[in-house]
């Protein structure tokens, strides 16, 4: 894989994370079970891209 393709490939990570996270939020909330809270989560998935980049 050609480096010009990363910024693309993590951009696209990035959206299904946030698209991820917006989907599950509502879920989450509804849910009985003692989760992370979204914010959380969210700061968990950038650090993580983050590190990978």
């Amino acid at each position: 894989m050609r480096t010009a393709a990363l910024p693309p490939v993590v951009a696209a990570v990035v959206a299904l994370a946030v698209s991820g996270i917006r989907r599950l939020a509502p879920i989450l909330l509804e849910s009985s079970v003692s989760l992370p809270s979204t914010e959380a989560l969210s700061t968990y998935l950038l650090i993580l891209t983050d590190i990978n980049t």
